[in-house]
């Protein structure tokens, strides 16, 4: 019972407050801080130094790991290495574009067809048209060197090379029998076409007939087989105080062996009298071939005597002469040659475009002879093509004023497409030489006619591709 007083005693006692007494707060000592620095401790002791009796030298180390790796591999499968052949070229140095240019002109795999030849007395005959013939064996050598075939035509799939007449075959055969009987009459004539027409419509395979038949008549054959190697910019040219045109010396010395290869037995039986400007000097050659092979000896003469030759051609008592290009849109545009101060170059500006142009307008005139072109399907210049139609440009268009009077006065022969008849006669020479599997009735040639639109080389590919 004393117990309860003392506690309610307690109870009932004031209460003091209470107080937080901050504990002391215990800081490291000066000594036991370490400074900061990047540096290494400069109390740490320095690497201890190999010592080399107990192989503790870097090549004995060296040494001791190569020995351990070929321990291990040791007993590892050793993988051979493959002997690599060393790769050789395919081509040398201009073996793709003599590939590339090659043209094929007798297939021994295609079966023999019987042909009549492509002699110079069917020559304008009308009676001749809707036939193929077969160019003599003497004949297809002097095309080759003149270029005449072309690639991409139909060669490459017969044993021997043949041709259709056609309509227009037979008109150029006839100027060249009128310019054949002026030969006789000792009267002169010169002949001036073009040929023109889209693409595949055979106006190479109607230069190639003309060559052909002024070859068997005993004619001097000049051919560019393509302008385009003259306007492309990659032939070298230079500017002729003499002849006020832009020389290709190294074009007209190739064109010269052409002409050589092609005409040799001709030009070897023709004097030169007169003295040709030859370079600085004047020389006198006693044939035309001796005159030739001067251009193809020194380039640097070659346009010179280019000239000379042509001179000698226009005299009187020459032989006729057939002066051909292909692709005449190709110069009737400004060239990718540049002049001195970087501007294009007219391609009526450059030496042999405007010699062949001359000889086209009339300007200058064989005594007998035959200038003829065929024009490019692309790229068509609006001015050549309005004056292949006799229209002249409308006041606001922009037109170059030296094409029109280029080709003044040369008569356009149209290259048409061809006939029912003419399908079905080359669709009979496709047969018998393999190329057409199929049978030749009125259904398969109006189903052709209508595919290939008339034109010959669509014809041609569509009884290519049905055999293949």
């Amino acid at each position: 019972m004393v117990l309860l007083p003392l506690s309610l005693r307690c109870l009932g006692a004031p209460r003091l407050p209470l107080v937080l007494r901050p504990l002391p707060r215990v800081f490291p000592t000066s000594g036991a801080a370490a400074s900061f620095t990047t540096s290494s401790t400069l109390l740490a002791n320095p690497p201890k130094k190999a010592n080399p009796q107990k192989g503790g030298n870097v090549k004995n180390l060296k040494a001791i790991a190569a020995k351990q790796r070929a321990s291990s591999n040791k007993f590892q499968h050793k993988r051979k290495k493959r002997d690599i052949p060393e790769r050789k070229r395919q081509y040398l140095d201009g073996q793709r574009k003599i590939i590339k240019n090659t043209i094929v002109l007798s297939n021994t795999n295609a079966p023999a067809i019987t042909l009549p030849e492509m002699a110079k007395e069917l020559a304008g005959n009308p009676e001749t048209e809707n036939t193929v013939f077969e160019i003599p064996g003497s004949v297809v050598d002097k095309l080759r060197h003149i270029e005449a075939f072309k690639t991409g035509q139909h060669w490459p799939y017969f044993q021997k090379p043949g041709t259709l007449v056609r309509k227009e075959s037979t008109e150029i055969g006839a100027m060249i029998n009128a310019v054949n009987e002026a030969r006789l009459n000792k009267t002169e004539l010169h002949e001036r076409r073009i040929l023109d027409g889209v693409k595949g419509s055979g106006r190479s395979i109607l230069l190639a007939q003309a060559m052909a038949w002024a070859f068997q008549s005993d004619w001097v054959v000049i051919s560019i087989p393509n302008s385009l190697d003259l306007v492309l910019g990659h032939t070298e040219y230079e500017y002729d105080t003499h002849w006020n045109v832009w020389v290709q010396k190294e074009y007209t010395a190739a064109l010269l062996q052409r002409i050589h290869k092609a005409n040799a037995p001709l030009l070897k039986n023709l004097k030169s009298t007169t003295p040709h400007r030859v370079g600085k000097t004047e020389k006198t050659f006693q044939t035309l071939l001796k005159l030739v092979d001067a251009g193809i000896e020194d380039s640097t003469v070659s346009h010179d005597i280019f000239m000379a030759l042509i001179a000698e051609l226009s005299m009187t008592d020459r032989p006729p002469v057939l002066f051909a290009l292909d692709n005449l849109s190709l110069i009737s545009r400004l060239s990718e040659n540049r002049d001195t101060g970087f501007a294009k170059i007219h391609a009526h500006d450059l030496g042999i475009p405007n010699i062949f142009l001359s000889y086209l307008n009339g300007t200058k005139d064989f005594p007998r002879g035959l200038t003829i072109a065929a024009t490019a399907p692309s790229p068509r210049t609006p001015d050549l093509t309005l004056a292949l139609k006799g229209e002249k440009p409308g006041p606001w268009d922009k037109t170059d004023e030296r094409i029109a009077p280029s080709i003044k006065g040369a008569k356009v022969v149209k290259c048409d497409p061809l006939r029912k008849e003419e399908v079905k006669t080359l669709m009979d020479w496709y047969t018998a030489g393999g190329i057409y599997k199929g049978a030749v009735t009125l259904e398969t040639v109006a189903e052709s006619y209508a595919l290939s639109n008339g034109n010959p080389a669509e014809l041609f590919k569509g009884c290519l591709r049905l055999k293949y």
